[in-house]
C-alpha cells in the first residue's frame, strides 16, 4: 500500500494522550491470559532445561510460561521456539532454526512450587499444529523436570493444547543447548489465550482477493485496528509492537484511520450493520494494493472505552 493511498485513508482521529496511552499498554498485551495447561511441578531429576513439543488443537496465543526452577536470585531463562512452527526432533542441532522469544531473570522459588516467568510473548500457535519449545537456565543447572516414560507421550492435555514428554539438555552459557536423549517431562505451565482469532488470506488459493476475519473477539473490545507492517525482518510475532516490527505504514494506519463500520483498518465493535468483523471483509482481487510477491504482517489492536487496552491477535505473515 503506497504512502499517498495511505494518506487519503483520513485524518487523525485519537487524541495523542490516547495514542501514548495505547502504546504504554501494548506491552502487557498478554495480560490477563486467560487460560492455561500445566504438567505439574512433581521433579525428581533436574539439569538446566527442556525440550518439548506442544500440539495445539484450538489456535492460541502463548502469553507467559511457569518454570521449575530451584531457589537462587538472577537465574537468566531462555525461551526458545521453532521458527515458523513446527516439532523440535528435526531442527535440535540447528541453531538457525530457532527463534529467541525471552530471556528473563528471575528468582527461583524452589522446589515443587511454580516459578512465573512474567512474560507477554503474544506467540500465536495454529490449530493443528506442532510446536517445539525449548526452555533452559542459561545460568544453572537449576531447572527440575520429572522422568519420562515414553519420548512423544502425553505429560499433560486440555481441549485445547496437548504437552508431549520430551528431552532435556545440560548446556549453560551462550552455547545454543544440545539435546540429551533420556525422555523427561517438562515441569512448568503454558498460560495461553483464545481470544482475537485474527486470519488474512486468499478465499481460495490463486484467487487473488483477500478475506480478513476475526473471531474469538473479547468481549469488552468496543473499538478495534487492524495494522499491517512491511519491516518482516524478524521472525514472526517478535516485533516490539503488538508483534509487529513497526514501519511508517504501522503508525499512519493507526493515528489517521477513521472508524468506519465494516472497514477492518479501524472498526467498531459489534458491527452496526452486520458487517466485518461479524462477517468476513472480503476485497476483490482489482482492488487488492499489495504486489504479488510482498510479504505483509498483519496484527490486530483492541481497545475498550477511555482507550482501554483490552487485546491483540496473534501476528499473521501472509505473502501476497
Amino acid at each position: 500500500m503506497s504512502n499517498s493511498k495511505l494518506s487519503r485513508i483520513g485524518r487523525a482521529t485519537l487524541p495523542a494522550a490516547a495514542l501514548l496511552l495505547v502504546a504504554s499498554l501494548v506491552p502487557a498485551q498478554c495480560a490477563p491470559a486467560q487460560y492455561s495447561l500445566s504438567t505439574g511441578f512433581a521433579g525428581g531429576n533436574g539439569c538446566s532445561g527442556n525440550f518439548f513439543d506442544v500440539v495445539a488443537a484450538a489456535q492460541v496465543t502463548v502469553c507467559s510460561f511457569d518454570v521449575h526452577l530451584g531457589a537462587g536470585p538472577s537465574q537468566t531463562v531462555e525461551v526458545w521456539a521453532v521458527t515458523g512452527g513446527g516439532p523440535y526432533a528435526p531442527v535440535v542441532a540447528n541453531p538457525a532454526a530457532w527463534t529467541l522469544l525471552a530471556s528473563p531473570t528471575v528468582t527461583g522459588n524452589g522446589l515443587n512450587v511454580a516459578t512465573p516467568l512474567n512474560l507477554a510473548l503474544q506467540y500465536t500457535i495454529p490449530a493443528g499444529t506442532t510446536q517445539g519449545f525449548i526452555i533452559r537456565c542459561t545460568t544453572s543447572t537449576n531447572i527440575d523436570y520429572t522422568n519420562g516414560t515414553t519420548l512423544g507421550a502425553v505429560a499433560a492435555a486440555n481441549a485445547d493444547l496437548t504437552i508431549l514428554q520430551g528431552q532435556y539438555t545440560c548446556t549453560v552459557g551462550t552455547t545454543f543447548p544440545a539435546l540429551t536423549s533420556a525422555v523427561r517431562i517438562f515441569n512448568g505451565t503454558i498460560h495461553y489465550g483464545k481470544d482475537n482469532i485474527l486470519a488474512v488470506g486468499a478465499s481460495a488459493p490463486g484467487a487473488g482477493d483477500l478475506v480478513v476475519s476475526l473471531t474469538s473477539i473479547n468481549p469488552l473490545a468496543t473499538e478495534g485496528w487492524v495494522l499491517l507492517s512491511f519491516d518482516t525482518s524478524l521472525p514472526t510475532a517478535t516485533g516490539p509492537f503488538i508483534g509487529l516490527v513497526p514501519d511508517a505504514t504501522t503508525f499512519q494506519l493507526l493515528i489517521t484511520t477513521p472508524l468506519v463500520d465494516g472497514l477492518p483498518l479501524h472498526f467498531p465493535i459489534p458491527s452496526p450493520t452486520g458487517s466485518f468483523p461479524t462477517i468476513p471483509f472480503v476485497l476483490p482481487p482489482a482492488f487488492v494494493p499489495f504486489p504479488a510477491g510482498v510479504t505483509v504482517d498483519f496484527a490486530t489492536l483492541l481497545i475498550a472505552p477511555g482507550f482501554t487496552f483490552v487485546g491483540t491477535s496473534g501476528v499473521i505473515r501472509y505473502t501476497f
